[in-house]
C-alpha cells in the first residue's frame, strides 16, 4: 500500500497491512512501513468509513484492475499523483 500524508512533505510511504482489528466502535488498521523502514502507523475507520470504501471499490475500473490486472508494475516515477 502506498500512503502520503501533507504533515511529511514530499514523503512517500510504503507499506503493508499487518493487522486489522475492532476496539469500540473503530476498525483499527496497524501497517508497517517499507519506506521508510520500520515505521509502524495506525489508521482507524469507523463503519460508515467501511461501507463508503465497499461501495467505492465496486466501481467497474477497480473491479477490472483487480480482476486483470493494470499491466506490469510501474516505477515510482509512473506513480499517480495524489
Amino acid at each position: 500500500m502506498r500512503m502520503k500524508s501533507f504533515a511529511f512533505g514530499t514523503l512517500e510511504l510504503v507499506g503493508d497491512i499487518t493487522d486489522v482489528f475492532v476496539k469500540d466502535d473503530w476498525i483499527i488498521m496497524n501497517i508497517n512501513t517499507t519506506t521508510p523502514a520500520g515505521w509502524t502507523l495506525r489508521a482507524a475507520m469507523t463503519r460508515s468509513d467501511v461501507w463508503t470504501m465497499a461501495k467505492l471499490m465496486c466501481r467497474w475500473s477497480v473491479i477490472r484492475s483487480l480482476v486483470f490486472g493494470s499491466g506490469k508494475a510501474k516505477d515510482a516515477a509512473g506513480a499517480p499523483d495524489y
